[in-house]
């Protein structure tokens, strides 16, 4: 037993490294949404019995939905460039350091310190967005290439970060994967690691090095929930005793500034902004969107229908892709 097993009730449920559905006829190469985030992208997607049902009967076309989850590392976006950019000897490196930290502890590492170092290390040794796939229709077996599009939340990006002291490398675990693991786990956390400030410039420059980065490496288009930026019950009545910048304390401030940023890339970036933040504002935040992130029925008709829309423009403009036997 491990509290990093978010396992769920639905269809075909367990302890997985990645969920996917997919249909198409013979002869067709489904589209392809990777999803990497926190619960606002997995319950959009996934639905009600974690098996996208919803986005099957919304969308008629040919179609592959994968869902890579948040244990025991959240796929924020100084995850996934270190995911995209690692190479396999960095990686080695990694691993034989935590390998010798924990070997060299007087008390030996408990169950839930090993069950997350091995969980840790599977999600840093892979690359979610450079994957392919094996998918089965009528014809027998295919291969299809990487994501044609790559679901990322705004809301899984923290003002600071875990980054390893010799290393470099970043973690952010979230704080029920933080209790889940073991006291040398903890303890390893708080030692061979800096906490790291992200100001809102910072966060801009990882997200154009990602989009460059898919455009580089498998084309891939890249598309962003935005954050809802007010519920409509802030009393703030003056922001005099708060101290500058008023990000730092104030989450609708930075999701504000943070949702601006997005639109500032766009200026010069190609990707997608699914605006979470105007659908709440239409809808109602504090009843379909209450703390920011888990969303109402409504809300996720809502989202889903933006996403599917994104993904029906983007194959107007690429051309289709050829599935390998």
């Amino acid at each position: 037993m491990t509290g990093l097993a978010d396992t769920r009730a639905g269809l075909l449920p367990g302890w997985h490294g990645r969920s996917r559905g997919w249909w198409s006829d013979a002869g067709e190469n489904p589209t392809t949404l990777l999803c990497l985030g926190v619960c606002d992208v997995s319950g959009v997607i996934q639905g009600e019995q974690c098996a996208f049902l919803e986005m099957f009967e919304t969308r008629q076309a040919a179609s592959q939905f994968v869902v890579v989850p948040d244990h025991p590392i959240a796929p924020c976006l100084p995850i996934l460039l270190d995911q995209l950019e690692r190479t396999p000897a960095q990686f080695q490196a990694i691993a034989d350091d935590v390998h010798a930290y924990f070997r060299a502890l007087s008390t030996p590492p408990s169950p839930d310190d090993w069950m997350f170092i091995g969980t840790m290390l599977s999600v840093m040794r892979h690359t979610p967005i450079k994957d392919d796939y094996s998918i089965f229709s009528s014809n027998g077996i295919q291969r299809t290439g990487p994501a044609d599009a790559v679901l990322v939340s705004l809301a899984v990006e923290p003002q600071s970060i875990l980054r390893h002291r010799k290393l470099g490398y970043y973690l952010h675990v979230m704080r029920h994967y933080q209790a889940a693991a073991g006291p040398a786990v903890r303890t390893w956390l708080a030692t061979a690691f800096e906490t790291v400030k992200r100001p809102v410039e910072t966060i801009k420059q990882d997200y154009e090095r990602l989009i460059d980065g898919l455009h580089r490496t498998t084309g891939g288009h890249l598309m962003v929930l935005n954050r809802m930026s007010t519920s409509g019950y802030e009393d703030i009545s003056s922001y005099m005793g708060f101290d500058a910048p008023l990000s730092d304390t104030l989450s609708n401030i930075a999701a504000k500034e943070w949702n601006l940023m997005l639109t500032d890339i766009a200026e010069s970036r190609d990707f997608s902004i699914i605006d979470v933040d105007a659908m709440a504002a239409q809808l109602g935040g504090a009843q379909h969107l209450p703390d920011g992130i888990h969303q109402s029925g409504l809300m996720q008709v809502a989202l889903r229908d933006s996403i599917l829309r994104g993904l029906s423009d983007l194959e107007q403009v690429k051309p289709p892709a050829t599935a390998v036997n």
